[in-house]
This record gives structure tokens, sequence and C-alpha cells, in this order.
């Protein structure tokens, strides 16, 4: 955010930076105008004279051609101002010297101490100086902008994630809750169990996704858990199935991240009272890509699981897996026939040592 303070700050930085930059140079000419036997005072005046076409120079090149012609990538006009530029104040330099300095200082004999030529090479090797500082300079700010900007790219990420992330708990819970209160309204005695089961996916969720990764394991088991919770609302719980390897290694992946497809199967598929309704759920890990398919029957939603949550949850993931994933993952769904797919594949590989 820019401020009066920033900008003062910048300002001064600026100021210091030019001021110092003069103070060495003028003390480097002194150093070479200086005549045998120590620098006296037409030393001094003999320096300050030289300046005098020198930082005009430099300053007028920094306004007219550095700030607009490079900016514009006009390098032959550029080139060709500079040589103009550095050709009429060499010309200066000598009338200030031939003509001026006498009249100024009456009580001093002024002459000048190099050959025209020599004077060019002084001015040239200045202007050269004074461009690539600036550019240098422009260059550091540039990169500080850019930095800048990523760092805010960088929160303005998190921010989202971490509203996306937030919306995952009470979705999940409102979900959870439907399906207790469709066992409730039955006078299930499996209501106790169900209880007991989403206490500990709810501990999961409040206590182990708080990182931006989780181990891969880890939210398997989260998704076992998930899947046999569902079980106890079916009659038949042989028509839900979940495959997935036992061995993962080091892999990493978004916390939560999948849940909402696998919610996704048993709000919208599997129902008790359906003839071939089915939940199939495979999870496989090679070379470090994650492939995730669901499959289910289309059924309708009654009325306790329907509501505004409906669409929100895939819709979140979808977002989640565009901010935590970028192009290293894929994510396909077809309806087709009476059956839902679903497939996903996730390169964890860039994620495995977060």
């Amino acid at each position: 955010m820019i401020t009066p303070e920033s900008i003062k700050k910048t300002s001064v930085k600026t100021i210091s930076g030019h001021l110092g930059f003069w103070v060495f140079s003028f003390f480097i000419l002194l150093l070479i105008f200086r005549q045998p036997g120590g620098i006296h005072t037409i030393d001094f005046i003999y320096t300050l004279f030289f300046f005098g076409s020198l930082v005009p120079m430099v300053y007028l090149n920094l306004l007219t051609s550095i700030s607009g012609l490079l900016k514009r990538k006009q390098y032959i006009l550029f080139g060709l101002i500079s040589i103009l530029s550095i050709l009429i104040f060499s010309i200066i330099n000598r009338l200030l010297f031939d003509r001026i300095a006498d009249l100024i200082f009456p009580d001093y004999y002024f002459v000048s101490y190099f050959t025209f030529v020599e004077i060019i090479i002084a001015h040239m090797i200045f202007l050269i100086l004074a461009t690539l500082l600036s550019m240098s300079r422009s260059w550091f700010d540039l990169l500080e902008y850019q930095k800048k900007v990523a760092m805010l790219k960088k929160d303005q990420k998190e921010a989202e994630l971490n509203a996306l992330k937030g919306q995952v708990n009470p979705h999940f819970l409102f979900n959870t809750l439907n399906n207790l209160y469709s066992l409730a309204r039955q006078k299930s005695l499996l209501t106790a169990e169900m209880i007991l089961k989403l206490s500990d996916l709810m501990r999961y969720v409040l206590h182990e996704t708080s990182d931006d990764f989780v181990r891969l394991k880890d939210e398997i088991h989260f998704i076992e858990n998930y899947v046999n919770l569902q079980k106890l609302r079916t009659k038949n719980p042989n028509v839900v199935s979940f495959n997935f390897p036992h061995q993962t290694g080091r892999m990493k992946i978004a916390p939560l991240i999948l849940i909402h497809f696998v919610e996704n199967c048993f709000k919208h598929g599997l129902k008790a009272d359906i003839e071939n309704a089915f939940v199939r759920i495979d999870l496989e890990l090679k070379d470090g890509i994650l492939g995730f398919q669901t499959k289910n029957n289309i059924g309708v939603v009654d009325d306790i699981e329907d509501g505004s949550s409906s669409g929100k949850g895939l819709l979140n993931a979808r977002k989640r897996l565009d901010l935590i994933y970028g192009e290293n993952y894929h994510l396909e769904m077809k309806s087709l026939d009476d059956t839902f797919n679903l497939y996903v594949t996730i390169d964890l590989k860039p994620t495995a040592n977060k």
C-alpha cells in the first residue's frame, strides 16, 4: 500500500543516492585534477567548473532519454541523442574554461588540462555510468515490485484457500447431520454408533487438517472411515466398495480435497430404497500420480438432503484443486445412462516434501 510515509522514504533514499554518487565523483575528479604538492583552492574550483557540464548532461539524459526512450525500446534514437548530448556538453565544458571561468574568477588563470577528445571521453564515461546505475536501479525496483506482487498474490491465494477450507468443515458436518437426522427419524438403533463414528471423523477434521498438506495415508484412512459410516445407512453394505493402496510412501495431499467427491456419491447416488444402487470408489497411486475414481447410480436427492449446499461441495473442490495444484491435476465428470462417473488425477510429487 502506497502511503505518504512510503513516498517520503523513497524520495529521501533517491536523493541520498544521487548525492552520494556526485560527492564520490567529485572527490575522484579532484584527485585527478589536483596539482603537484597537494590539493589547492584552484583544484576545487576547477572540479566544480568541470561539473558544470557533467551534471546537466546526466540529468537531461535521465529525464528525457532514459525515462522515455529506453522504456519504449527506442534504442537507436537513445544512442543518437546520447552522442549529441556528449558533444554539446563537451563544447560547453570548453567554453566554461575558455570564457566564463576567467570572468567569474579574474584572479585565477584557467586553462583546460585536457584535449577536446579527452573531455568527450570523460563525458561519455559519466553518461554510461549514470545510465547503467539508472537501469540497475530500475531493475531492482522492478524486482522489488514483482516480489511485492508475488507476495500479494500469495496472501490472496492463502486467504481464498483458507476461506474455501473453512467451508469444508460446516459443509461436511451439515451433510453428516442430515444423515443422522434421517436415522433418528426412522428411530434406528444405528444412530448411536453413527454419532460415535462421526466424532472420530470430526476429530480428524478439526485437529489434523490445519496444515497445508497431510499424509496421504491419513487422508485415505479418513475417507475409509467416512465410507464405513455411510454403509450404516444402507441395508446392503456390499453395494459400497472402496479400494485403495496400503503403501503410499511419503506422498502428501491437500486435506479434505477428495471428501467432496465421496460425499457426492452417497448424497446423489446410494438410496436404501433404490434397486441397483451402488457406490464404487477406487484410489490408486503410481509414480507419484494419484488416480481417484468414483462411480455411482444417479438417484434423487430427498427433501432432507436437498438444500442450498447442493453442488457447493464439488465447486469448492474444483476451486481448491485450481489454487493448490494448478496444471498438476485433471478432473473429468460424466453422466452416462444412469451412472455418474468422476475421475481426477493429481501429481503429488511437487508436494511430497512439504
